[in-house]
């Protein structure tokens, strides 16, 4: 495709256009991890629907299930009986610990930061013992989303980057080094390893 420039709703048309072959890519990518455990990250209902056409053995999560159903699918796959979920990031994204599994795919891309970077950090986090490999699988014609990303993925780095050393330079303490003195008429004592 010639043009990389999108609207939204062209966005989300192009995405239709390149959805069988983006699963295709996807369900490759899973074959090629062999017995390893797989989250493949999708953003649409028409996605999903391919993903199970295409990938029987995946085990599906979604929004309508039932809260209870929901829970029980998500805690097959994080106590390992089941090897390959996918979702959205909206619903499995956040506040989830699946360190045993290093293998994460997006179906599909957007422009939210804030969710690619709370879904990766289900396995990429504390007690990961293995390098985490993210695949991200969009049509040439959404390189945009990916530059996008990108640089909101360094402006983010940056940001963290100075605030450890804002945190070296002046210590915890600094932050509550203001003239607080009672709450609620009690007095103000803070830990000493605050100071």
């Amino acid at each position: 495709y010639a043009d990389t420039n999108h609207s939204a709703i062209e966005a989300w048309q192009e995405k239709s256009v390149t959805l069988t072959d983006r699963v295709q890519r996807v369900k490759e990518i899973v074959e090629q991890g062999g017995d390893d455990f797989h989250i493949i990250w999708h953003d649409t209902d028409y996605e999903r629907d391919e993903i199970k056409r295409q990938i029987p053995s995946a085990t599906i999560v979604t929004g309508s299930q039932d809260p209870d159903e929901k829970e029980r699918l998500l805690s097959a796959f994080t106590d390992g009986s089941v090897k390959v979920m996918a979702t959205k990031p909206k619903i499995g994204g956040w506040g989830l610990n699946w360190q045993h599994c290093n293998r994460m795919i997006f179906a599909g891309l957007t422009h939210k930061f804030e969710e690619w970077y709370q879904a990766i950090g289900r396995c990429h986090r504390f007690h990961q013992s293995r390098g985490v490999h993210v695949y991200m699988v969009y049509a040439e014609s959404e390189a945009g989303i990916v530059d996008t990303l990108n640089t909101k993925r360094l402006k983010h780095e940056a940001m963290h980057r100075e605030m450890v050393e804002a945190m070296r330079e002046h210590g915890l303490g600094a932050l509550y080094q203001t003239n607080l003195s009672l709450i609620n008429g009690q007095p103000i004592r803070l830990p000493k390893w605050l100071n």
